[in-house]
């Protein structure tokens, strides 16, 4: 269930905060202050929740027809709340357009976000 899913990833990042020294970058990331899901009327649930679904996988045997791996979307997560502190002030100084996001390789070529696929198409 993607709602316990969801609990459970914010108990990751509960964690993760406590053990940061308040005020660290580890501390102050989790606060996605240059994250820009507002601009586009998100919450902070709906970005965890995308990060959810790309740690799901389809399962052929068992009760579930599929597993949400929380472990592995918050690792995820917290390479992307990286990487918002230290290129975010861009994102929002200036804030970035809907032109300039309709443009698939807009952000990879101005700010070198990495990624790749996995057997899964994630």
């Amino acid at each position: 269930d993607r709602a316990i899913a969801l609990d459970h990833l914010y108990g990751f990042i509960q964690k993760a905060k406590s053990a940061a020294k308040p005020g660290s970058v580890k501390a102050t990331k989790w606060q996605f202050r240059y994250s820009i899901h507002r601009s586009y009327d998100r919450t902070l649930d709906d970005l965890f929740d995308a990060y959810l679904r790309w740690a799901t996988v389809p399962v052929e045997t068992g009760e579930y027809s599929q597993l949400i791996n929380v472990s592995m979307a918050f690792r995820r997560l917290e390479v992307y709340a990286g990487w918002l502190e230290d290129v975010g002030e861009v994102l929002v100084n200036p804030p970035i357009n809907g032109e300039e996001m309709d443009d698939p390789l807009y952000l990879d070529n101005a700010y070198r976000y990495q990624y790749s696929y996995d057997k899964y198409n994630r």
